[in-house]
């Protein structure tokens, strides 16, 4: 008899709603965007990583937010048995240093449900950083990174069949005031049983997963990226060598998901999915061959897609990569060259609009085209006259989207085990100070990241500070914040090299500039690549959505969705009836 175990995937993705870009627009009170639950990724790799050890019956269970606790109490009634080895919790992308996130409280009271009515079954939980599930309670041990290798090694722990992996016991890792005392037991998947390059990266689904074939998948074509930007604190970075995937096992994935599922779109996961010109070549010569049509959609590095031009760009519209998301970061060339990022700001702008161009005139019948760019504020030699500059070229000729944030620089104490980008090492070297964040401060970064990110947009000459005087709880939350553990828990504020502006003064430059646009483009700025899967459910046209008008999105679509979620859920619990 095959090893039990499960893996319960907390994942949500922002998505439009209504006409997306005026409050009055809005489908809730919340504002025009929603948080979704989506199909979970890495959980379903571990999974098949698993299966195919020959030892082990791993179920996955999606959606996390769109159960209650009692439907995941009846669940696990009808799955646990003293077979049931281990649970695992997979998240994304949800930083917890300062405060636990819905989704880790709702993965806690059920890692308590199962501590008291299963307690022989241990609780792994697993994550790309550490900062991602800090708040996690009753944990027996946290996989970080890439886990296919520590995976393996724990379970076969787990099974008798070899000794206790190799582990790191860290107490408070980040030096919290309110994580006193609390253990980690840590599988560091970065440096003790790294899974990178990973030739083989196959993610198989099951019968049991409910796949639709109007969903839109993950897939990896390599791992780990060649760059190292001053900025980035992804892992792994600097990446020698091949190390994308074989092409006979893309193939093999891509066949699989059509011929099952219907499957046909796909995210990619990949850092940089265009660093190498030869496995571009290698995976469209494998499209060129399929009796199908894909779309990807994955993040790319602008300056290869320039330089190489149309030696890339015929193998991408033939592979159907024709929607991607490319960080630029910024247009001026001192702030680009500072952060490894100095290609020519002239030589970008020219061939950005003409890839645009290209991409939607050649795209394959049925792809759609979209390009998407994020960019930084803040950075070493940028000035408000360089930004303001950058804006006005994006306003005149860059109508996709475009979303600029505030440089983050991350002030919590390494741990040791995640990676931390090189501005977050030491930004003195850069030339960035630091002040003290005061109560006002920090509920601007709190309405922020609370209210006009949900909103997106601003009443004309308003700024955000003019936001936070109408906050109706200012008074309040500024007297809470003041008080002892406040001041201990958040952070402060960086000050920009030049003296002249700092943090919260490009939180006021970037709400500006975002909304202003969002106004006059008429559409939510946000939208973007990775929404893809959001129309594609709903079953409206990507190209007219991506190409032409955005459609209105309604509550009866917002319903449609849910009662996805609804008959996956029915489907899950009448399973082994």
């Amino acid at each position: 008899m095959k090893h039990h175990g499960l893996i319960i995937t907390g994942a949500s993705f922002t998505y439009p709603i209504g006409k997306g870009f005026v409050p009055e627009h809005a489908v809730y009170d919340a504002g025009n965007w929603e948080e979704m639950p989506v199909r979970g990724t890495g959980a379903h790799r571990i999974a098949t990583h698993l299966r195919n050890t020959g030892k082990w019956d791993i179920e996955v269970v999606d959606y996390l937010e769109a159960w209650d606790d009692e439907e995941l109490f009846q669940f696990f009634e009808t799955r646990i048995t003293k077979n049931t080895k281990w649970i695992g919790f997979s998240v994304f992308f949800t930083y917890s240093i300062h405060w636990a996130q819905p989704i880790v409280v709702k993965q806690n009271r059920l890692i308590l449900h199962i501590k008291e009515k299963y307690p022989w079954i241990k609780i792994v939980v697993g994550a790309s950083k550490l900062a991602n599930v800090i708040r996690h309670e009753q944990v027996d041990y946290f996989c970080i990174g890439n886990g296919e290798l520590g995976i393996v090694a724990l379970c076969d722990y787990f099974t008798g069949d070899a000794p206790h992996p190799k582990v790191k016991v860290k107490v408070n890792p980040f030096n919290h005031i309110d994580l006193e005392g609390r253990q980690y037991v840590i599988i560091d998947c970065f440096n003790d049983y790294p899974a990178f390059p990973h030739k083989n990266p196959h993610t198989s689904y099951e019968e049991r997963d409910f796949i639709r074939s109007n969903e839109v998948l993950t897939m990896e074509l390599s791992r780990g990226c060649i760059f190292k930007c001053t900025f980035c604190d992804f892992s792994p970075l600097g990446v020698k060598g091949d190390h994308s995937r074989h092409a006979e096992n893309f193939e093999e994935e891509l066949k699989e998901n059509y011929e099952k599922w219907g499957v046909t779109h796909y995210c990619l996961s990949d850092e940089t999915a265009n660093a190498s010109s030869e496995y571009i070549s290698k995976f469209a010569n494998i499209v060129r061959k399929l009796p199908f049509q894909p779309q990807f959609h994955g993040f790319i590095r602008g300056d290869l897609l320039i330089r190489r031009a149309k030696q890339d760009w015929d193998n991408m519209i033939d592979m159907g990569f024709t929607s991607q998301s490319m960080g630029i970061e910024t247009f001026n060339h001192a702030s680009g060259k500072s952060i490894n990022k100095g290609f020519s700001p002239l030589q970008m702008q020219e061939g950005l609009l003409a890839s645009a161009e290209y991409f939607k005139k050649n795209r394959k019948t049925g792809n759609h085209y979209n390009q998407t760019l994020t960019m930084i504020a803040g950075l070493p030699h940028e000035t408000f006259e360089t930004l303001d500059r950058g804006g006005e070229w994006l306003n005149k000729y860059w109508h996709n989207q475009v979303n600029i944030l505030p440089l983050h620089i991350s002030q919590h104490i390494t741990d040791g085990i995640d990676a931390v980008s090189d501005i977050d090492k030491d930004p003195s070297k850069y030339g960035y100070t630091w002040r003290d964040s005061s109560a006002l401060d920090r509920v601007i970064e709190d309405y922020y990241y609370q209210n006009w990110e949900v909103m997106r947009v601003l009443k004309p000459n308003y700024g955000l500070r003019d936001m936070v005087d109408d906050y109706p709880n200012i008074k309040l939350e500024i007297r809470e914040e003041s008080k002892e553990r406040g001041e201990e828990t958040n952070s402060r504020i960086w000050v920009h090299p030049s003296g002249d502006y700092d943090q919260i003064d490009m939180l006021e430059w970037t709400t500006l500039f975002q909304s202003d646009r969002i106004i006059k483009l008429g559409r939510p700025e946000s939208l973007n690549g990775w929404h893809m899967g959001w129309y594609k459910q709903l079953g409206y046209d990507l190209r007219e959505t991506y190409e032409k008008k955005l459609p209105d999105i309604t509550k009866k679509d917002v319903d449609k969705y849910y009662g996805f979620l609804e008959r996956y859920k029915k489907n899950k619990l009448n399973w082994y009836k």
